[in-house]
C-alpha cells in the first residue's frame, strides 16, 4: 500500500513538474503530444470519444494518428488517384495524405481547403481544417493549431 502510495506521489510531482515548466515558459501542449495520448485512449475511450462534440484539435490529432498507423512515403505514386486501400498499401505522398485528411474533416463537419504550393522546385500540399474557433494544417504527419477571436 505505501509502495502505491509513494509511486502515485512520485507520478503527481512529475505531473506537476510538467505543468509548472509548460506554464513558466509559456508553452502550449504540442498536438504530437495529444496524438501519442489520442492513440493510448482511442481503444478505451472508442464510445465516449464519438458521441460527444470534439474540439478541432483533438480531431485533427485523432486524424493524424489513424493516417501515423499506415503512413509509408512513396513517391513513385505522385500523380496517381489511389483508392484508400491502396494508399495503405502502397503509400503516397503529401496530396494523397493531405486529401485523405480533408475527407476525414469533411465527414465530421468541419470546413477545409486543400493548399498546393512551389518550395523552390519542389511542391508540397497541405489540409488546412477549419471551424468557428481556429485552425489547423494537417502534413502527412505532423499538425499544427491555432486558435482565433475576430474582433471588432
Amino acid at each position: 500500500m505505501r509502495k502505491q502510495q509513494a509511486t502515485n506521489k512520485a507520478l503527481l510531482l512529475s505531473v506537476a513538474i510538467i505543468v509548472g515548466i509548460i506554464l513558466c515558459v509559456n508553452l502550449s501542449v504540442d498536438i504530437m503530444v495529444k496524438i501519442e495520448t489520442y492513440k493510448l485512449l482511442r481503444d478505451y475511450e472508442y464510445e465516449y470519444y464519438y458521441q460527444t462534440e470534439v474540439p478541432l484539435e483533438n480531431a485533427t490529432a485523432e486524424y493524424i494518428a489513424y493516417v501515423e498507423e499506415f503512413f509509408k512515403y512513396n513517391i513513385s505514386n505522385a500523380g496517381k488517384k489511389l483508392t484508400l486501400e491502396e494508399l495503405k498499401d502502397q503509400g503516397g505522398v503529401c496530396s494523397h495524405y493531405s486529401k485523405l485528411y480533408i475527407d476525414l474533416a469533411r465527414a465530421d463537419g468541419f470546413d477545409t481547403e486543400y493548399v498546393k504550393f512551389k518550395a523552390g522546385n519542389e511542391s508540397h500540399a497541405v489540409a488546412v481544417i477549419a471551424n468557428e474557433k481556429g485552425y489547423c494544417i494537417a502534413d502527412q504527419r505532423r499538425g499544427w493549431c491555432t486558435n482565433f477571436a475576430f474582433q471588432k
